[in-house]
């Protein structure tokens, strides 16, 4: 970071800790409770798109059988890119939709019914396995085995809380999975290969968002919005490594890392992206151009942060960063497209603009995709 860049983030500090008061009072939210975007209303546009800033890409719409009448109620979508599946939670379907990402157009495959719909989705493609958090506080397991009696079907339910579950995360290397539950400001850890709680988080900050493992450094981060801040824990010894405030306002609800460099991108609730050192613990970069979102996510085969920013001021889009963390260009989407994912075979972005919705992922600004 040069003295300059270092000098322009001290003044952004000072300025944003003067107002963080006046901002969180500006936002109303049930403390330490998931705001699921599409539920409440978006900001209306307050200014128009900037074309420099800006990439108008065909976003494709694909019916979804399970809900043809009324639009996919998703809070948070994955995909298992060695078996080219798209997984989304779906409130209006009552669980969880199954798309079929081989070919060159996505293809429904059925509908994980019966558990209430899902809040957060994470794929553990190495054992063949699905987590998804429920609303009834179970932590559903869905067998992805292709070609098994049981794939694509509920093969256990572990309660984890009395309350909402909210955001999930599979950490391969200690095979654990990691839940948020905000209304009770706690995190649990299942065993995934035996499909029990095994640690409770408690006392955490209210607001709980995404967590996500970092494989390069073996920790697991938890963003928290209403607390303005950063969790670190160690998942092998399952314990609370370090807790800190945000020197900028942000409220993040996205994480993503970026494992190659230790950078993390941090989707603010504010009218920002915050980019943070995990190595050097501290904020890397701040930039204006894309903010207000919910979902993030990073993809090493193309080197790319991408951040759904449903709520942005100049009107709702996601965010492409390189690697680095240097902002390429903005997609226009929609009010409710607050989750993301990429299919790295077809270079596809997958969110929700109503039904599903995707596009070809452009590589720089200015230009749609070929």
């Amino acid at each position: 970071m040069t003295p300059l860049n270092r000098i322009a983030i001290a003044l952004l500090v000072a300025l944003v800790a003067v107002s963080n008061t006046a901002v969180a009072q500006a936002q109303p939210a049930t403390p330490g409770v998931h705001q699921r975007p599409q539920s409440t209303p978006q900001p209306t546009p307050d200014a128009p798109p900037l074309a420099a800033d800006t990439t108008q890409v065909p976003i494709a719409k694909i019916a979804d059988p399970a809900t043809p009448d009324v639009a996919i109620g998703a809070d948070l979508m994955d995909i298992d890119q060695p078996l080219h599946r798209l997984y989304v939670s779906n409130h209006n379907s009552d669980g969880v939709d199954v798309f079929d990402l081989s070919g060159t157009t996505p293809t429904y495959i059925n509908t994980v019914r019966g558990i209430g719909g899902a809040e957060g989705i994470a794929a553990a493609p190495d054992i063949n396995t699905v987590f998804a958090a429920t609303p009834s506080g179970a932590l559903v397991v869905i067998d992805a085995t292709p070609g098994s009696d049981s794939d694509n079907t509920v093969i256990a339910s572990i309660d984890v809380a009395t309350s909402g579950l909210d955001s999930v995360e599979y950490d391969p290397t200690d095979h654990k999975v990691y839940v948020t539950v905000p209304f009770d400001n706690a995190i649990r850890v299942v065993d995934a290969l035996q499909n029990t709680l095994i640690k409770t988080f408690t006392g955490m900050p209210g607001g709980l968002e995404q967590p996500r493992y970092d494989p390069a450094d073996g920790m697991l981060y938890v963003v928290v919005r209403d607390a303005n801040s950063l969790l670190q824990f160690d998942p092998t010894n399952d314990v609370l490594v370090r807790q800190t405030e945000l020197p900028v306002a942000c409220g993040p609800n996205g994480l993503a890392i970026n494992p190659s460099n230790n950078l993390a991108l941090l989707g603010c609730n504010e009218q920002r992206t915050l980019f943070w050192d995990l190595a050097q613990w501290q904020v890397a970069n701040v930039v204006d151009n894309v903010g207000a979102g919910d979902a993030a996510i990073y993809d090493g085969n193309v080197d790319r942060f991408i951040f759904a920013a449903q709520g942005f001021h100049r009107g709702p889009v996601i965010g492409l960063f390189d690697g680095n963390g240097q902002f390429i260009t903005n997609v226009p989407t929609s009010s409710i497209s607050h989750q993301v994912a990429f299919d790295e075979t077809n270079m596809m972005v997958y969110t929700v603009v109503g039904q599903l919705g995707a596009f070809r992922l452009p590589l720089t600004s200015g230009a749609a995709p070929e």
